[in-house]
């Protein structure tokens, strides 16, 4: 529910913002892939931590132009959550599975680098912060002896966690006038935000946050008043 009232506000800002100019406001919603370095937990000596992965991820943008070559927005992404099994050995032995996802929340500068016919060149730069979120499940108990295992069914919840961490954002747009008030719009971000080191609240015990640089291509559709 935070991240839908943040969304909400983020959507009532832009519309106040622009209400004196209604012809310079945009709007712009697409889906996207992002590469993204999931959470990991060493089972083996030899293990190695995991490779960023593609994660499917849905983006939606909001702002208004200042003059015609400079726009303030902002942007909301929505990133399906990655999985990963690690097993818990402190105080008791069990198998465990875990998700994390990132909802970046940003504020971009965007601007006009190169304009011809029906097709732009837009470069945007900005920060702001992820809503980091984690969830973990134990699917098998072993006790305390770790010898005796036994399926948890249903699994049951062993933990969930969510932290606001900053980021910084860059990027470029490439708008393609398909009609009078619309664009197809390929974009591409790059972001980096500052992780926590442990992704589940029982810290070193668990995995290990995934490293906070991603980046995601993806394909939109912009709605203009001008």
């Amino acid at each position: 529910m935070t991240i839908v009232r943040t969304a909400l506000v983020l959507a009532a800002f832009v519309a106040t913002a622009a209400a004196a100019d209604a012809q310079s406001l945009y709007v712009e919603g697409g889906a996207a892939l992002t590469w993204r370095e999931p959470g990991w937990r060493q089972q083996a000596i030899d293990d190695t931590a995991p490779t960023h992965t593609a994660t499917e991820t849905a983006v939606f943008e909001s702002g208004w132009w200042l003059t015609p070559s400079l726009a303030l927005e902002g942007s909301i992404q929505i990133q399906r959550r990655q999985t990963l099994s690690w097993r818990y050995a402190y105080m008791s032995v069990s198998e465990e599975s875990s998700t994390d996802r990132d909802v970046p929340i940003v504020g971009h500068v965007r601007g006009v680098a190169y304009r011809r016919g029906s097709v732009s060149i837009e470069p945007l730069v900005g920060g702001g912060f992820s809503r980091h979120q984690s969830e973990s499940f134990t699917l098998v108990s072993c006790g305390s002896s770790g010898v005796t295992c036994v399926p948890v069914m249903p699994p049951r919840q062993s933990g969930a966690s969510s932290t606001w961490e900053p980021l910084v954002s860059a990027g470029v747009d490439l708008p393609i006038r398909a009609a009078t008030a619309l664009h197809v719009v390929p974009t591409a971000r790059l972001l980096y935000m500052h992780r926590r080191p442990y992704l589940t609240s029982v810290d070193f015990r668990g995995p290990s946050s995934g490293l906070g640089l991603m980046w995601t291509i993806g394909l939109a559709l912009r709605f203009s008043a001008h």
